[in-house]
C-alpha cells in the first residue's frame, strides 16, 4: 500500500574488504517503512545475527541505527528505492516522488545490477518486490518478478538461492533458466509499510511491531537458504539490510520530520571493517557496498559511499558520567561535584518516584545549576542527558525539561530539551540546539499525560548526529536523529532544570522528574536502550 506525496563525489578503495575471500555473492533486503527504533525495540534475532556478525562463521558486520534517507526529496518510497539501486539521489536521478520511478534517468545513472551485468554478461541477478511501481525501475535484472506479496517473494528468494527456481519468463522481457546460479538477489519487503499505513508507524503500535517480528522469521529462512548452499564455504556473501523511510502517524511523506528520515542500515561480509558506522550513513550507501564488493571500487559519480566503521567500545554506563541526581528528598548529586540550588524554594519529593523518591515540578520551582564547568560543552564536547518524567496534564508551550538558552530566542546559542512541542495527540517531546552557525529542531516524539513514568534522553555526537529518545512504560524505546554537521559554541545562559536558560519562561514543566543523569560523551543507541531497561527494573545507573 503506497501513498503519493508530492553529496558528495567519492572514490573509495577496496581496502575495506579483504581480497580472495571466495566467490562474490550479494543479498540486498530492503525493508519498506521500517523505523530504526522499531528494529531496536522489536525481537529480531535473525536480523540481529547479521548486525552482530554472528549469522555465519567468518563474517563481520557494520551497522547504524540512525542512517538517513535521501534528503533532496520528500521521504517517499519511489525516490529512495531508486536511490538505493542507482547509488545517486533525486537531484541526479530525477525521481523526487512516487509516480516518477519510470521516468528516472537510468541511462546516465543505471542501477547496480545493470552496471554489473554490463561488466560481466554471465552475472545473474533477480529483483523481487510487491509494490507495482518497483517494476518500473530499470534494474535490467536477469529475472524481474511480478508484483506479489512478501510470502510469495520469500519462497521465490529461497528457490533462487537453493537452485530450484524453474525456467521462467519475468517482467520487462527478463528470463531465468533453471539451474542458473544467483549472484545478486534484491528483495523489497513491503508489508511493514502497509501495516504502518493501516495502524501507525510507531513502536507503540502492536500491529506494526508484530509484523517486524514476523518478518524476522522470514529473513531467517532466507539466511538459512544462503548458508545451505553447497558451495557456501567457498563464497563471500555481502548481506545488506536497509529501509527506504520511517514514518509518523500513518504516513511518511513529511518533509523535515526526523521520524520519517531515521532508518537502520546493516551490512555484513567476510572482510568488512566492523562496528558502528560513523559520519553520515544513508540508505543509498547499499549501492556503494555492492559495487565495491564485486568490482573493488565505487563509481566516482555515486552519492553512495562507505563510511568508516569503528568497533563498539565496551564501556560501563557510568563511564564519563559527570552528574547523577537521584532526587532522594534533595537535589544533591550522587555523582558529580556540583549541586542544584535548593535556595529557599519549598520542594516536594513524592515517595513513588521511578526509583525511590522523585522531584515534584508542579509549581514554578526550577532547579538552578548556574554555569558549572561540567556543563560548559563549548565547541567540541559530546554530551548525553537522560531523566525519567511523569505528568498528568497536557504541557503548555515548550515546557522545558532543562536548558541553557531562551527557547523563544531563535538565534541564541544553547540547548533546550523540551517536554512539549507541536503535536496532535497530547504532548510531543522535542529538542532545540543552536550554535553560532545553525539552528536544529527535533520533534516530536509523542507521549500521553497518563501519570506514568516515561524515559527521556538526548545524545549529541559532534562527529555525527543528535538523537532524541523517548521510552514508554511498556518497554519500547522510540528515537529519531538529526544530522548536525560542524557545530560551534553552545555555551550560553545559566542551566536550569524545569525551565529554559532564561529562568522565567512562563510555561515551565509541570509534573515529576527523577534520575537526572549527565555524561560528557554521547551514549550509543544500545547503551541508551540498556540504561532505559535498567530504569524500568528500578535500578539506578550506578548499580
Amino acid at each position: 500500500m503506497k501513498r503519493i506525496f508530492p553529496l558528495i563525489l567519492l572514490l573509495i578503495s577496496a581496502a575495506v574488504f579483504t581480497a580472495d575471500a571466495g566467490e562474490k555473492k550479494a543479498l540486498l533486503i530492503m525493508f519498506d517503512g521500517m523505523r530504526a527504533d522499531a528494529l531496536l525495540s522489536a525481537s529480531t534475532p535473525n536480523i540481529d545475527s547479521v548486525r552482530l556478525g554472528t549469522w555465519a562463521e567468518g563474517y563481520k558486520s557494520a551497522y547504524s541505527f540512525h542512517a538517513y534517507t535521501s534528503l533532496d526529496a520528500p521521504p517517499s518510497s519511489a525516490t529512495n528505492h531508486v536511490a538505493i539501486l542507482t547509488g545517486v539521489t533525486a537531484t541526479k536521478n530525477g525521481c523526487y516522488q512516487n509516480g516518477q520511478t519510470a521516468s528516472a534517468n537510468y541511462e546516465k545513472y543505471p542501477t547496480v545490477s545493470k552496471i554489473l551485468q554490463t561488466k560481466n554478461p554471465n552475472f545473474k541477478s533477480a529483483w523481487l518486490y510487491m509494490w507495482g511501481e518497483d517494476g518500473e525501475i530499470r534494474t535490467e535484472a536477469t529475472y524481474i518478478g511480478p508484483p506479489q506479496n512478501d510470502a510469495a517473494n520469500v519462497e521465490d528468494a529461497i528457490a533462487l538461492l537453493n537452485g530450484t527456481f524453474p525456467t521462467k519468463e519475468g517482467q520487462r522481457g527478463s528470463h531465468w533458466s533453471a539451474g542458473d546460479d544467483i549472484d545478486l538477489l534484491m528483495f523489497y519487503n513491503d508489508e511493514i509499510d502497509a501495516n504502518g499505513h493501516r495502524h501507525g508507524f510507531t513502536v507503540t503500535c502492536s500491529e506494526y511491531m508484530n509484523y517486524i517480528e514476523e518478518l524476522d522469521g522470514k529473513v531467517g529462512r532466507i539466511l538459512d537458504a544462503v548458508k545451505s548452499r553447497p558451495k557456501f564455504a567457498d563464497e563471500d556473501w555481502l548481506i545488506v539490510f536497509n529501509a527506504d523511510h520511517g514514518g509518523i502517524g500513518r504516513t511518511h511523506g513529511v518533509v523535515g520530520s526526523q521520524n520519517c528520515y531515521t532508518v537502520p542500515f546493516v551490512v555484513s561480509a567476510k572482510g568488512i571493517s566492523e562496528g558502528l558506522i560513523k559520519g553520515d550513513p544513508r540508505n543509498c550507501d547499499a549501492a556503494a557496498y555492492i559495487m565495491n564488493h564485486f568490482t573493488g571500487n565505487i563509481p566516482e559519480y555515486f552519492d553512495a559511499k562507505i563510511n568508516e566503521a569503528a568497533p563498539v567500545e565496551k564501556r560501563e554506563l557510568t563511564d564519563n558520567l559527570i552528574a547523577y541526581f537521584p532526587f532522594e528528598e534533595n537535589v544533591e548529586p550522587a555523582v558529580g561535584d556540583f549541586a542544584g540550588d535548593d535556595g529557599f524554594i519549598p520542594r516536594e519529593y513524592p515517595a513513588d518516584g521511578r526509583i525511590g523518591s522523585a522531584l515534584s515540578m508542579k509549581d514554578s520551582n526550577p532547579v538552578y545549576f548556574g554555569r558549572p564547568d561540567a556543563l560548559q560543552f563549548g565547541k567540541d564536547r559530546d554530551f548525553t542527558f537522560a531523566l525519567w518524567f511523569r505528568t498528568d496534564q497536557i504541557q503548555i508551550g515548550s515546557s522545558p525539561f532543562l536548558g541553557n538558552k531562551d527557547v523563544d530566542d531563535r538565534e541564541q546559542p544553547g540547548i533546550v530539551f523540551r517536554s512539549n512541542t507541536i503535536s496532535d495527540h497530547g504532548n510531543g517531546m522535542g529538542l532545540m540546539i543552536n550554535d553560532a552557525v545553525s539552528r536544529h529542531v527535533i520533534y516530536p516524539l509523542e507521549y500521553l499525560p497518563d501519570n506514568q513514568w516515561n524515559f527521556a534522553a538526548i545524545t549529541y555526537d559532534r562527529d555525527g548526529d543528535a538523537i532524541l529518545y523517548l521510552g514508554f512504560p511498556d518497554g519500547k524505546l522510540a528515537f529519531i536523529a538529526e544530522r548536525m554537521g560542524k557545530s560551534e559554541d553552545m555555551n550560553s545562559l545559566d542551566w536550569y532544570l524545569g525551565q529554559d536558560g532564561s529562568g522565567v519562561n512562563e510555561n515551565h514543566f509541570t509534573g515529576d522528574l527523577d534520575e537526572l543523569m549527565i555524561w560528557d560523551r554521547a551514549l550509543d543507541c544500545e547503551e541508551v536502550y540498556k540504561l532505559f531497561k535498567k530504569g524500568l527494573d528500578e535500578k539506578p545507573v550506578t548499580q
